[in-house]
Parts: C-alpha cells; structure tokens; sequence
C-alpha cells in the first residue's frame, strides 16, 4: 500500500508529466538492436542504394530487413552495328540493420550485394556471377551532414578466383531546393587474372535527388572507377532516373546508365523494387 501512494509523490517530485510526442520521440532514440527491433511507428519512409550507384550514407533501422530488387538492366555495348549485349538480371542488395543509437557508431548495418547473372545476347549464353559482395555500413555523424565507413569484402563463388577487400566513405546531406546530396569516395581490390597481379580499383561518385510529389523522386548522377593498373581502363558514366514510394516500405525505381568514358556500355535501361520488413 505504501508503494501504491508513493508512486505518484516520486512521480510528481520528477517533474511535469510529458506530453505524448515527448514519450513517442523518447522511445524512438532509445538504443535498438538485432533483437530489440525499432518499432513500426518509428521508421520513416523506405531509404534505398538503389538504383544509384553512389550509395546513402543511411542505414535500415535495427531489426529490420530490406531487399532492393534489380528486377533487370540491359546492357547496351554499342549504339549502332552488332554488339555484346547482355541483360543483367536479380542485381539485388540485401541489408539487415544490426543497431541504431549506440556509443560511438550511430547506426550499423550489413549487406550482401549480389547478381544472379547475365545472358549475352549475342552469344545466346547465361553465365551465373562467379563473386558477391559483403559489407558494413558503420554510420559515426548523423544530423545536417552525415559521414559513414563502409569496410567490405569480395567473396568468390568459384574455384581459383580470388578474394579481395576495399573500402569506401559514404557522405550525404541536404543541400538548399530540397536536394539530397551523396558523395562516395573509396576502392577495391582486383587480381589480374593473366598477371595475377593485385592492384586498387578507385571509385568517386556523386549523386543528387530531389523529391517531386505524389511519392516521386528524380536523380542525376556522375560516376567513375579507374583500375590503378592500366590508367586508359577508365570507365564513367551519367545516370538519371526515378523513384517512386508507393507505400511506406515499398519503392519502384527505373531509368538509364549512360556511358560517357572507357569500358562502360554506351546505355543501360534498369528497372527495380524495393522492399523493407
């Protein structure tokens, strides 16, 4: 009984009561896990890497699933005359959010980035990918700008192919008339498969996107890698395209790669979705 008429002197002694968006904006900056998922009502709309190819300094919140669906890209080698084409198919990314909220990393997640593979068109052949990616997005600045270390590693799926390693720093902001802002900068290894000789594969690209209405987004976007080993193997592209939220967890996206530089197809159409449970 002496705790029953206690609980509402301590509660009072604590200080005025707070109002219901206070209690909701105090549970949803709780610290959240694998096993302590952020609850429905405090994830925002779906934020995806697709189908940029600079990828979002953001991550999926703890608990979480999501899966960015390449449903296909065809690759268009020439303009003009017969060429290689090859039509790329299940180019996914699937992500599990590991934490939010934590000392020192604000957010992380892990994914897997993996297509199942590609038909030359002229050659009437399927090959299935023979490597996929994993990586770690560790998210240390969250606010106006954000800064995130993504350590990863590329995993062989054949015999005598290699395993390599790289890195990259994902950035991103708002800039003024509504543009979101991403910057990634970092490299990969690759091994020669004549020389065997490893060397770096930089990679610097840009995006901006910047919503619309109704759910729509547009974006344009400058990218380009070069091997270290031969300086003429420098590809580049400018890409544009659309995304479209339909529903809180649920994202259609399309549009082009254009091929402006190097070994880069001269376009590639792509359509995706994209999904978070």
């Amino acid at each position: 009984m002496a705790l029953v008429f206690a609980a509402p002197v301590a509660a009072a002694q604590d200080g005025p009561d707070k109002g219901p968006g206070e209690h909701a904006e105090a549970e949803c900056e709780q610290t959240f896990t694998v096993l302590h998922a952020v609850p429905e009502k405090c994830l925002e709309d779906i934020d995806t890497d697709r189908p940029h190819k600079t990828d979002t300094p953001h991550t999926v919140p703890a608990g979480h699933v999501q899966v960015e669906a390449g449903i296909a890209e065809y690759e268009i080698e020439r303009w003009s005359g017969p060429s290689e084409n090859q039509l790329v198919l299940a180019n996914n990314i699937y992500t599990l959010g590991l934490a939010d909220n934590t000392r020192g990393i604000k957010h992380a997640s892990v994914q897997v980035l993996h297509s199942m593979g590609s038909y030359r068109t002229r050659s009437r052949n399927f090959g299935f990918s023979d490597q996929l990616m994993v990586r770690t997005k560790l998210n240390l600045i969250d606010g106006p700008m954000e800064l995130t270390l993504v350590p990863a590693i590329v995993l062989p799926l054949k015999g005598g192919a290699s395993t390599e390693a790289g890195g990259f720093v994902f950035i991103g902001g708002e800039l003024p008339l509504h543009l979101d802002f991403e910057l990634n900068v970092g490299a990969t290894s690759e091994t020669d498969p004549e020389t065997g000789i490893r060397h770096a594969v930089p990679v610097v690209t840009t995006a901006f996107t910047r919503k619309i209405a109704y759910g729509f987004s547009a974006f344009v976007e400058l990218y380009s890698e070069t091997s270290s080993a031969r300086w003429k193997g420098v590809s580049s592209t400018f890409d544009t395209g659309f995304l479209f939220t339909f529903a809180k967890n649920w994202q259609l996206d399309g549009g082009a790669y254009i091929g402006t530089w190097g070994d880069a197809p001269r376009i590639t159409p792509f359509l995706g979705i994209s999904s978070r449970i």
